[in-house]
Order: structure tokens, then sequence, then C-alpha cells
């Protein structure tokens, strides 16, 4: 017998409201924000964030949460796209996280990375964010198209429109980030611990049965 789990979701990444870290930051009061997590590396897609940023209808500044080796490039990409001054670079955070993902209205995911069981995706709609993302293997397990998220093809255009359209209209942002965040129960410590307790249950009682 097998079963696929998926990444567990720590309790801590829950829906938060009154962060101060939107003024830490100095973004400007109602801007929207786009933003994704992970590291700064060839292949996780933060350049894509970048273009997609440059292709919005609407100012959005970005938060990239994160650091590495691409950073200087990034930084160079930011620049040439006049995007620069609307680009807030974080380094790498754990204790903020969830207060990080609290202040964008849109989490942009188009790479997977080394993570394929794409825990910031989980993470992002756990704490009521609406997800955009690429159809990556393993996305469709996590994000229902109009209902927990958005899934766009990886052309920065057609990414730039998936944003846009939320934007555009908050009331199907806090639907899809309502939707995201029932999504996400199923992923958390205890539900997954329940699961994975349930599947072992028959093999250990015929161990003791021995």
């Amino acid at each position: 017998p097998t079963a696929v789990m998926p990444v567990p979701i720590e309790d801590r990444f829950r829906p938060a409201k009154g962060s101060d870290l939107r003024h830490r930051l100095e973004v400007p009061s109602g801007a929207p924000v786009l933003g994704s997590v992970g590291k700064l590396a060839k292949g996780r897609g933060f350049g894509r964030l970048l273009d997609t940023a440059a292709r919005l209808e609407a100012p959005a500044h970005v938060l990239v949460v994160g650091h590495g080796e691409l950073q200087p490039q990034l930084e160079e990409q930011a620049r040439d796209l006049g995007i620069q001054r609307r680009v807030h670079w974080t380094g790498y955070q754990d204790e903020a996280l969830p207060g990080l993902y609290s202040i964008m209205d849109v989490f942009l995911f188009t790479a997977p990375g080394s993570d394929w069981g794409h825990r910031a995706v989980s993470e992002a709609q756990s704490c009521g964010r609406p997800v955009v993302a690429v159809a990556w293997p393993g996305i469709q397990d996590l994000v229902e198209d109009g209902v927990s998220g958005r899934i766009a093809d990886r052309d920065s255009s057609a990414l730039a429109r998936a944003v846009d359209s939320l934007i555009a209209d908050p009331d199907a942002a806090h639907r899809l980030g309502t939707g995201a965040a029932d999504a996400a129960e199923s992923r958390t410590l205890a539900e997954v611990g329940r699961r994975l307790a349930h599947f072992l249950e028959p093999f250990t009682s015929r161990k003791q049965l021995h």
C-alpha cells in the first residue's frame, strides 16, 4: 500500500492582521503587493516574478523574500525594467515569514526549484493569500483554479493578466484567499499526522500480533 502525504504546514502560518511590516518596508498604504519566497538562485522563478511585475497595469510593489547568489543579477534586472523603487529585498526570513505573507495581495509561484512539495504555496494559502501559480507537477493538488487560486501559463504576460485580475477585483481575491485557507486545512501538522497514523495503523497492528 502507498499513500501520498502533502508537506505539513506549521501552525504559525495563519491569516494575520495588523502587521507593521508594510510600514517597516516602506510600502505605501493601499499599494498592491506581489510577492514570492525562496532561494534567489537560477531556476527559482524570481526573474519571471520581476518581469511579471513590470507588465502589470497596477504599479504593484514586489516583495522578494529570500537570499542567494542571484540577487545582484536580479537587482540589475529590476533596474533595467524600471521597477527598482518598487522592489523590496527582505533577505532570508523565518520568524517574520507569516507576517510577510499577510501583506501580499497575491503570491506568485512560477518555478519549484528544489522543493517539489511546493511548501511556499501551502504556507501562503494557509495565511489566506490568493496564489497565482504555473501548473508544475503537484500544483493541481494544492491549487484549484478559481477556487483556491489561479493557474496560469508560465508566460509573464499571462501571469500578469492573472495577477491584475485579482488586484482589480478585491472581492475575487478575498474569495480565493478564503478558499486557499480552507484548502490548506487538510495540510496542517495535526491533519497530516492523523492521515499518516491511519495509513500506518495496519502495519503497526500486524507487528503487535507477531
